[in-house]
């Protein structure tokens, strides 16, 4: 085979280009210390539990490429190596919360079941309590494999022993919140001193699923599901979809739509939402026949679901509000129910239509939640020492608000004589005013006044003197900065605001678990299982 000259000429003078070195490939440059590789090795261990992935990311060559690219010095150890940095992570952590909880007196706590991709079921408990800075926090303590039943007897065991694992005791917990299956609310009142809370979120939708299988409602979502499933599964109609929102939607998101799903909360209200947005996209694909068969558009009905979103907005909205994490829920539950309760009997959802808004959450939401003696439960009581909401004003009845009040003056009373912290408190407090040197009382003798402190009923009268705080404010600072005057009171705060009104902490937990416990990394342990989810919520008490 001839070949060309000219080409071969070409070929020889590119390879004779000569190429100027960077001078810095010729810098020497310092050798990798121990101290820097050990804390390489605990970031790339760090990677595993942060972002859920799996120890054997390691081994592969796009991430081994990745290291040596920002340091090529690093050398990358075996799996097993951050797997043990990873369990010495895990037991340090631990022991900050053990150090945490000593000096914590009152916590909430949630817990839930969940199961795993191998069949295998977990239990969650998360823990919620406020620093002495008067700031929410919240973590997780456990997530274990059950092997045994989901007992009532076998579930109370198992909260037992987490919380002797970090040495709570049980007068610390302020009380448990749990959905409301049987077997765990049974399983929290076998444990005699512990007080069960349902989740709100949880009954709140339990109101709401029966409303939702009228038959008004039912075609409704028969017809919804038919028509976002007719998307679903046709490419040229989805393309077709978002098309039309080019057009018609100029200058706004590019939406999907969605599908109702039993298991999701407000999955119903998103699914009709959704619809009403791309209500007129809608109808230009399954009006255009080149797009849509016109034996398949008639098939297919466009209901208006106005009316349902109107009233289903207010439960996602309370639902939304109530499930954070980060500041106390609990004292928004009544405000939220009487709110909603009202809506239910303004004109203005009755215009929209009167028979879905009071069936999906009138009668039901009434018997379970405002059942006898509901102003002495502990939610209403934590509203009345939210300085926003003291005044009930969200309550009509003058008589009711009044006997909340009492029933509050009884509590705090009793929550006095029996709170060892409390005394602990004042004791401080006397002992740090006797070693006060004071000229004048040395001079005219110990002022005996000075020492007297307020009865509760007291404490209680002088705060509902003070006008209420703007709906706005933070009432862990609003505390922070009367505890002083206000001891008793500020304890009990503190013992109830700690409770979450959800178990939704908990719930939370299994997407967190289902990222790790995936179709790859099925043969995980369950001790694996707890310590990764463990770290990765709550990292954000780690340094």
């Amino acid at each position: 085979m001839q070949v060309d000259p000219l080409v071969l000429q070409s070929t020889s003078s590119e390879s004779d280009v000569l190429v100027q070195s960077d001078i810095r490939q010729y810098q020497v440059r310092p050798k990798l210390s121990d101290d820097e590789s050990r804390r390489i090795d605990v970031l790339v261990s760090s990677l595993m539990w942060r972002d859920m992935r799996p120890f054997h990311i390691v081994e592969g060559q796009g991430f081994r490429n990745l290291v040596h690219g920002l340091n090529h010095q690093y050398k990358i150890k075996h799996r097993t190596t951050y797997q043990a940095i990873t369990e010495r992570t895990y037991k340090s952590a631990k022991s900050f919360l053990l150090d945490v909880f000593k000096h914590v007196n009152y916590m909430g706590i949630t817990t839930d079941m969940w199961t795993s991709i191998r069949n295998d079921s977990y239990i969650t408990v998360t823990v919620h309590w406020i620093t002495d800075d008067w700031k929410m926090m919240h973590g997780v303590l456990t997530t274990e494999c059950m092997t045994e039943a989901n007992t009532a007897e076998n579930l109370s065991l198992r909260l037992t022993n987490v919380l002797a694992q970090y040495r709570i005791v049980s007068n610390k917990i302020s009380a448990t919140v749990t959905d409301n299956g049987r077997n765990i609310k049974k399983a929290v009142d076998l444990l005699d001193d512990w007080t069960q809370l349902s989740c709100f979120v949880h009954t709140l939708q339990l109101c709401v699923k029966a409303g939702l299988d009228i038959p008004a409602v039912s075609r409704m979502r028969v017809g919804a599901r038919r028509l976002v499933n007719h998307f679903k599964h046709s490419s040229k109609a989805t393309a077709a979809l978002r098309e039309k929102q080019f057009s018609l939607r100029p200058g706004k998101t590019v939406l999907d739509l969605i599908t109702e799903c039993p298991t999701r909360w407000n999955s119903t209200f998103d699914m009709f939402d959704r619809l009403l947005s791309l209500q007129w996209c809608i109808r230009a694909v399954l009006t255009d026949f080149k797009i849509t068969k016109p034996s398949v558009a008639s098939s297919l009905q466009m209901s208006s679901s106005q009316s349902l979103v109107h009233v289903l907005k207010p439960l996602k909205i309370a639902t939304t509000m109530m499930s954070a994490s980060k500041y106390p829920s609990i004292l928004w539950i009544y405000p939220v129910l009487f709110t909603l309760q009202k809506k239910l009997g303004s004109g203005d959802v009755d215009r929209v239509q009167p028979p879905i808004a009071k069936q999906l959450y009138g009668n039901k939401l009434i018997n379970v939640f405002f059942a006898s003696n509901w102003h002495r439960k502990l939610p209403v009581l934590a509203s009345v020492l939210d300085p926003r909401y003291k005044f009930l004003k969200f309550i009509d009845n003058d008589a009711t608000k009044q006997e909340v009040y009492c029933h509050l003056k009884g509590q705090i009373t009793e929550f006095a004589a029996k709170n060892s912290d409390f005394e602990q408190h004042l004791q401080s407090e006397s002992t740090n005013e006797a070693q006060t040197f004071d000229p004048f009382e040395d001079l005219c003798g110990k002022d005996t006044e000075k020492q007297t402190i307020a009865a509760p009923e007291d404490d209680i009268e002088a705060y509902l003197r003070e006008p209420a705080q703007p709906s706005d404010s933070d009432p862990l600072q609003w505390w922070k900065l009367n505890a002083a005057r206000l001891p008793i009171m500020s304890l009990m705060a503190r013992s109830y605001f700690c409770i979450p009104a959800t178990s939704v902490p908990s719930e939370s937990v299994f997407s967190s678990g289902g990222h790790i416990v995936n179709a790859k990394r099925a043969s995980l342990t369950p001790a694996n299982v707890n310590m990764l989810v463990f770290l990765n919520k709550n990292a954000h008490m780690m340094v």
